[in-house]
């Protein structure tokens, strides 16, 4: 009995833990939405390449561990850690995109591959099943990083785009 309480206890201390680092994560893309804001009010396009570069980059490795782990369940939808962090990461890049509808966008190309593989057939599993519920809505511009969907922020992306190419009346 007290060697299978000392397991409960210990993990009971590793999912406080892993909860911890992932309300750390959180607060991290939290900073990093401030701060990107920042930066994309004093850069212009053109300047900002190097910035689209690394953002690109990071939310493919963070699609790409989200993907290997799925396919490592078998097929099963990935760990909602490696979820959430694409989630996050998507969330970043839609932010860059919403910036004054698009005007700091350097190429819609990279944008537009990024979208065709989070829609596509091969992460449906993830994206049905990391739907919110109806208590989750956000507001306009407002994410909250601690219950972040990935389902979500895919449509954000896509409805950033289309908000970028609509003309103004």
């Amino acid at each position: 009995p007290i060697s299978e309480e000392l397991q409960s206890m210990g993990g009971k201390k590793a999912m406080a833990a892993a909860v911890e680092q992932e309300a750390l994560r959180a607060c991290s893309a939290e900073v990093a939405q401030v701060a990107l804001h920042r930066l994309l009010v004093h850069l212009r396009r053109g300047s900002a390449a190097d910035l689209w570069k690394i953002a690109h980059k990071e939310t493919k490795r963070r699609l790409d561990v989200m993907e290997s782990e799925a396919k490592g369940n078998n097929g099963n939808v990935a760990s909602s850690e490696a979820t959430n962090s694409a989630a996050r990461s998507v969330a970043l890049v839609a932010q860059m995109v919403e910036f004054f509808r698009g005007s700091r966008v350097e190429d819609y190309a990279p944008v537009l591959s990024l979208l065709q593989r989070l829609l596509a057939p091969t992460n449906a599993t993830v994206l049905a099943a990391d739907v919110p519920t109806a208590g989750d809505a956000e507001g306009v511009g407002v994410v909250d990083f601690r219950a972040i969907h990935l389902g979500q922020q895919s449509l954000r992306l896509l409805v950033s785009i289309i908000a970028g190419h609509t003309k103004a009346v």
